[in-house]
């Protein structure tokens, strides 16, 4: 049997398990496309250094899902990588604030 449409309810995306999620949203190809094409609901650019002092950009992108936030970063060197399902901000005017907090301590960790 192939499924060609899945038609689900906001309960019901919120029961799914992250890696599912992510599946349904086509994996990293998938968040890569939303990357460069602003299919996001938020982003953020951090900035982080290496250890001998070399700046890099550290693009980062927030995907609203129902109650979820799915978070991702998205680099030249590295394509999508660090991404996590969590639970989103109550306002949606917060979003930005949530990326841009994910972002800033995951730019916090690489440096």
């Amino acid at each position: 049997m192939d499924i060609q449409t899945l038609t689900l309810n906001a309960d019901q995306i919120d029961l799914l398990p992250a890696e599912l999620l992510l599946q349904l949203l086509g994996g990293k190809a998938g968040l890569a496309a939303r990357s460069h094409d602003l299919g996001c609901t938020a982003s953020h650019t951090a900035e982080w250094r290496d250890a001998g002092g070399k700046a890099w950009l550290l693009p980062c992108y927030l995907l609203r899902v129902a109650s979820r936030a799915v978070l991702w970063s998205d680099t030249d060197e590295a394509g999508v990588d660090d991404v996590s399902v969590v639970d989103t901000y109550e306002d949606p005017d917060d979003l930005r604030l949530q990326v841009e907090e994910w972002a800033t301590e995951l730019a916090r960790i690489l440096g």
